[in-house]
């Protein structure tokens, strides 16, 4: 009996940590554009946006040739502030950059917008105006 008990208490321990403690995690992954341009290097930030609710841990992922791809499972479902930024060129290995080299063009600065991510894995265009930082215009 006590090992019955003990194989369902088991199974219900994993159901539980398979549902997390804050929903399902899902993958995202997605474009961004400049001008109608693919952006070249760069780096997308989804934090939970706690002004819409948003609850959670963030995630980063590198943007090169203007696509990009959070870990499996990186972020759950609600409302995440998007921040972007972008180079026309690769950033540096180290912190001095080698002799010769042309320095980083800085393409988008600290774009922020706020979306709602599915409760499922989902794809997702950014297009950005070309500016420097802030907020997209309207």
């Amino acid at each position: 009996m006590s090992r019955v008990v003990c194989v369902r208490g088991m199974a219900l321990l994993a159901g539980f940590a398979a549902l997390g403690c804050g929903g399902g995690r899902f993958d995202r992954s997605g474009t961004v554009t400049v001008d109608g341009a693919l952006l070249p290097y760069g780096e997308i930030t989804f934090s939970p946006d706690p002004a819409k609710g948003g609850k959670g841990s963030s995630a980063a992922a590198t943007v090169k040739d203007g696509a990009f791809r959070l870990d499996a499972g990186a972020t759950g479902a609600g409302f995440y502030e998007i921040r972007i930024t972008g180079y026309d060129a690769p950033p540096f290995a180290g912190a001095v950059p080698p002799p010769g080299t042309k320095p980083l063009g800085v393409v988008v600065r600290d774009y922020k917008i706020s979306v709602e991510l599915p409760e499922k894995s989902s794809e997702h265009r950014f297009e950005i105006p070309r500016q420097t930082s802030g907020r997209p215009a309207g």
